[in-house]
């Protein structure tokens, strides 16, 4: 990925739906890219955050061998994205985003969650005490529309509500 991002000039975007894993993503590309001596300026924006919090100062010692990170980029103001685009582009200033739907830049990646991901991804996390059936999980899946982070909340209540039974009684 880090060669694809390097073919699309250092500026791309990571599209995907909550909790379906661009986050993590980006955190498992960050040290491929640090390794090739990128310069990494990450904001990780929470929601109706609609400002970057940096100054045209702080921006200022940017350069080539920046990759300015957003996660969460769709939170922005318009004023703001097209500011920080500007900017990235005018000092040759990588910028990897991540939002909820298309951004208008070119895509590096799309996150989803099938059910053989969320299979595997329990079967990993899962001890033998707790066994999760195909249909359950498929109807967890389903319910909270691939968001593999509440799929998870969901799976870890009915594990405490099943221990609990079973040592309450």
């Amino acid at each position: 990925m880090a060669k694809r991002l390097a073919k699309l000039g250092w500026t791309a975007q990571i599209v995907g739906p909550h909790g379906t894993g661009k986050s993590t993503l980006i955190h498992q590309l960050v040290d491929v890219f640090e390794q090739g001596d990128r310069e990494i300026v990450w904001f990780t924006l929470n929601d109706r955050q609609r400002e970057l919090p940096v100054s045209r100062r702080d921006a200022r010692s940017w350069n080539d061998n920046t990759l300015v990170i957003v996660d969460g980029f769709e939170q922005l103001g318009w004023w703001n994205r097209l500011w920080l685009r500007r900017v990235c582009r005018s000092k040759r200033v990588g910028l990897l985003v991540t939002a909820h739907s298309d951004v208008g830049l070119a895509t590096l990646a799309e996150t989803s969650v099938c059910l053989d991901t969320a299979k595997a991804i329990v079967e990993d996390l899962c001890s033998n005490e707790f066994a999760v059936a195909d249909n359950d999980l498929s109807d967890c899946v389903h319910q909270h529309r691939g968001d593999m982070r509440e799929v998870l909340f969901a799976l870890y209540d009915q594990y405490e509500k099943n221990r609990c039974n079973s040592h309450c009684r």
